[in-house]
């Protein structure tokens, strides 16, 4: 199969020729003679943060081929999770992570492009086939493991990855034997984008990690993103729902540093999904941008500069129990026990709206006891009332 490339202006020419002369004298890419059943894909740029541009093979109807196998990746959430307070942190960021993987020689053709009349393929995993995150996270999770077995606390993440110790010894140690060991198999460590030096703030992932205080924030560029497309898209009456889900993806990368942000996207994500399914799927078609959702645009360009999240909080201080039926609710603080039957209003709610109104009422009826706690934790049946 054979698919051309789109035309290019001389810029993108010129970009090309330099990309394609370094990706062969990095041995990531070799001249080849055109053979039957080889797979010919487009290629295009696009520019990278530090002004150099990437060239990607756009291999969207080679992964239509490839079956897709589920994996788990280690999440933002879990790096959170296993930070102590007061913790060392430290970082260490893989450069051309994926080229480090050799492909097999007789797969090598499914990964081929034409430039000016010649051929290439890639001899190394190329960025934006559908089974590179799980096989480079699946290789990776060895390292890791292995680096757990000699004590040290690490997260990985694709190519970045979160190294912590209790002490900034510890934390030294562990940025040594990580080195050391993804070295030693191969891969190059990226000295610009690693932290070695052990921290109590860092940034990974995109987001400031501060174990003094246990807190989560947004880059200022980042807030400066979101305050920016939120108004645009306030201004609007129409728009295409591609930009919407833009828009709504920017927010919902932001979620692990904005405590209230869940409660302020999901009208737009509603009436995203009314659109979609009334164009048929078809992301160019417009849609409007509704008074709710510009309810919900405000609130993040009007509050996003101040938001920031606690994590790991610790030991709950008071747990609070709660049930509902559809008579009533019922509610249990140590000895204390508080419940009611539904009103007329009240009664015909779905049982997840009953639950949530149970936490409601329990939380209200003990305000006083909760005057001087900052963690609560709510024991409840009910999967929807999770946040």
């Amino acid at each position: 199969m054979s698919i051309r490339n789109s035309k290019f202006n001389l810029k993108e020419e010129k970009i090309v020729d330099i990309e394609i002369e370094k990706l062969l004298k990095m041995n990531v890419i070799q001249e080849v003679e055109s053979e039957i059943n080889e797979f010919i894909s487009p290629i295009f740029v696009r520019p990278k943060k530090n002004g150099e541009y990437r060239m990607i093979l756009n291999l969207k109807e080679l992964n239509k081929h490839i079956e897709y196998q589920h994996f788990k990746m280690d999440s933002f959430e879990s790096a959170l999770n296993l930070i102590k307070e007061n913790a060392y942190m430290s970082s260490v960021d893989l450069r051309h992570a994926y080229y480090s993987i050799n492909i097999a020689e007789q797969h090598r053709k499914f990964l081929r492009f034409v430039w000016k009349e010649k051929y290439f393929q890639y001899s190394c995993l190329p960025n934006g086939i559908a089974m590179a995150p799980r096989l480079f996270t699946k290789i990776m999770k060895v390292v890791y493991a292995s680096l757990r077995k000699m004590g040290y606390v690490n997260v990985g993440y694709i190519d970045d990855s979160l190294l912590l110790g209790d002490t900034e010894l510890e934390c030294k140690n562990n940025v040594t034997e990580t080195v050391n060991m993804v070295s030693s198999l191969g891969f190059i460590v990226h000295k610009d984008k690693s932290v070695f030096t052990p921290k109590k703030c860092i940034k990974f992932l995109g987001f400031y990690i501060d174990s003094e205080t246990m807190i989560v924030t947004l880059p200022v560029e980042k807030q400066d993103t979101i305050a920016k497309e939120c108004k645009h898209l306030q201004s609007k009456n129409k728009c295409k729902i591609r930009e919407v889900a833009r828009v709504l993806g920017i927010l919902i990368s932001s979620l692990p540093a904005v405590e209230f942000g869940k409660l302020y996207y999901r009208k737009i994500e509603r009436e995203k999904i009314k659109a979609l399914k009334l164009a048929m799927g078809d992301f160019d078609s417009e849609m409007f941008v509704t008074s709710e959702m510009k309810q919900d645009l405000k609130w993040w360009s009007d509050n996003i500069y101040t938001q920031k999240r606690k994590f790991n909080r610790g030991n709950p201080q008071v747990i609070i129990q709660t049930d509902a039926s559809k008579l009533g609710w019922g509610a249990v603080l140590n000895e204390q026990k508080i419940g009611s039957r539904w009103s007329n209003d009240e009664k015909d709610n779905h049982i997840n709206c009953l639950e949530l109104l149970a936490v409601y009422y329990a939380l209200k009826s003990f305000k006083d006891d909760l005057n001087t706690v900052e963690n609560v934790k709510i024991l409840t049946d009910n999967n929807f009332n999770t946040f």
